[in-house]
């Protein structure tokens, strides 16, 4: 009887033993999570990849083009509104900026962007906007044919006096999609009134370079 319950106890511990599995086979087991997890984890990086690749094609792939509106002036400067369309991450680069006064008599002249200004140059869809364009004056042409007894240059009086039936024209220099094209916009001279009269001087000598 003590035979048959000893036996008994003995395949007892055996089959407890069986059950539980071996130090190989747990390492195995953890192995194969941890493969499983790598292989979810590189499967994942390069899905994020493929979709960064994809969002930079997409941001820089297609033409670009660059606009702009003349708001009006606050005296010192021509004020302008920028427009740009294409890719988010593409962009064009301003510069070369001038002013035609077509039928004043008032030389064609170059302005620049207002000091703290200079990064407005670059134009995306992310930063387009408003610039202020300035200059350091302006000068009245030479009177062709002369008149006895005036300036050899036209006088302020005469050139305000012919504004409101006057155009005048900003163009703008932009560099995009790999080239470079003029971008120019006419505008009523009344428009910008007060910057021409702040930036035309008082006086004109008599003899100036004219002579």
């Amino acid at each position: 009887m003590g035979r048959a319950r000893k036996k008994a106890k003995e395949e007892d511990n055996r089959s407890a033993d069986d059950a539980e599995p071996s130090p190989a086979e747990t390492k195995n087991f953890f192995a194969l999570v941890m493969k499983v997890i790598k292989g979810v984890n590189e499967f994942y990086k390069a899905i994020v990849a493929i979709i960064a690749v994809g969002g930079m094609v997409y941001g820089c792939v297609g033409h670009t083009n660059t606009d702009f509106t003349v708001l009006g002036t606050d005296g010192d400067s021509i004020i302008l509104k920028v427009s740009f369309t294409g890719p988010k991450l593409r962009w064009s680069r301003l510069s070369d900026f001038r002013v035609s006064f077509d039928g004043l008599p008032i030389e064609d002249a170059k302005l620049k962007l207002i000091r703290g200004e200079e990064g407005n140059a670059l134009v995306s869809v992310l930063s387009p906007g408003i610039i202020h364009l300035t200059a350091p004056g302006l000068r009245a042409r030479c009177r062709i044919p002369r008149v006895a007894d005036l300036p050899d240059r036209y006088e302020k009086d005469e050139i305000v006096s012919q504004i409101p039936d006057q155009s005048v024209a900003l163009t703008i220099s932009v560099h995009e999609n790999g080239g470079t094209r003029d971008v120019k916009q006419p505008v009523q001279a009344a428009l910008i009134k007060e910057f021409i009269v702040r930036h035309l001087p008082d006086h004109v000598p008599d003899k100036t370079s004219c002579s």
